[in-house]
């Protein structure tokens, strides 16, 4: 047999690693681990403490809510309720007293037909409901008024209505000028505020 000729050996692929021009990682060592924990550290701890800061203490904001003095006025209007004269006046002196605090103000319409049968029952509602002044306005309610004034203690009452006042019942004319600005001052006549 002739001698055959030797060729060189080459490593097997896998034994080699490739070539790619990038120099193979290195496992971090202890200290760069210990800094990087340390700097997490610090910075989860910063957050922390300017999350839970409590803000500086501020004057408080005034309050919202109006502060009233115990006193409830109700006007008794007809079917149309603040869209007709004099009940629209009326319920602008109202807001007047509820701006200022001397009172709450509310309103509660008739419905049709306004009689005074119909507004009677509405009227002791506001009676047993204790508000310390009503004003009717329109014929049907100032009727009921009329009739209830006598037995309703504790309730005074405004009707706008060009009728005389009597016993527990003031009158003013809705025809009067500055009909809102004179209803205010009754009413803080009769509540002595």
């Amino acid at each position: 047999m002739p001698p055959t000729a030797s060729r060189p050996t080459r490593p097997a692929a896998s034994s080699r690693p490739p070539r790619t021009g990038h120099q193979p990682r290195r496992a971090p060592s202890r200290r760069a681990l210990a800094v990087t924990t340390g700097i997490v550290a610090a910075v989860v701890t910063v957050l922390t403490v300017l999350a839970l800061r409590s803000p500086e203490p501020t004057t408080p904001a005034a309050p919202r809510a109006r502060v009233y003095r115990d006193v409830d006025v109700c006007l008794l209007t007809d079917a149309q309720g603040l869209a007709g004269d004099p009940a629209r006046l009326a319920w602008q002196g109202l807001q007047s007293l509820s701006r200022t605090g001397t009172a709450r103000v509310s309103y509660v319409s008739v419905p049709a037909p306004g009689t005074p049968d119909v507004a009677g029952p509405i009227l002791n509602g506001l009676v047993q409901r204790r508000c310390t002044v009503v004003v009717a306005t329109g014929t049907a309610q100032t009727a009921a008024v009329d009739a209830v004034a006598g037995t309703a203690s504790g309730t005074r009452f405004v009707n706008l209505t060009a009728g005389p006042a009597h016993a527990g019942v003031t009158a003013l004319d809705p025809a009067a000028p500055n009909l809102d600005t004179a209803l205010a001052t009754a009413v803080r006549t009769i509540v002595g505020g």
